[in-house]
């Protein structure tokens, strides 16, 4: 039996899809635990370069899965994404910078509850 992990999908246009898996039981740091993550990740966006980013959300240290060349390949700007990337800089910073000055997630997001990266 493995690890039932629950996540969201984050859409461009503001949807929330949430979704559960359940995860091999090889654990976080094996290959099949990785392929797992790439399955999913390419459910939502295709074969695009996946990039795992460190967030801040709901009060604990989370994953979050983002188009590695989102902007580059002048994808939508995802708010709800966006907002959930710079909330660690935002409270964990004393002063933080304006927001508008940070950077962005662009295209689909894959938003987990808890980490799945090592």
């Amino acid at each position: 039996m493995g690890t039932l992990i629950t996540y969201e999908f984050l859409f461009v246009d503001g949807r929330v899809t949430p979704g559960r898996s359940e995860f091999p039981c090889q654990g976080i740091e094996s290959p099949e635990w990785f392929l797992h993550l790439r399955n999913l990740w390419r459910e939502l966006a295709g074969d695009s370069v996946l990039e795992r980013v460190n967030v801040f959300h709901d009060g604990r240290y989370t994953d979050m899965l983002v188009d590695e060349c989102g902007r580059l390949k002048r994808l939508a700007l995802n708010s709800k994404a966006t907002v959930i990337y710079r909330n660690n800089v935002q409270v964990h910073e004393p002063n933080p910078p304006p927001p508008r000055t940070m950077p962005a997630i662009y295209g689909p997001a894959l938003l987990f509850h808890q980490k799945v990266w090592f």
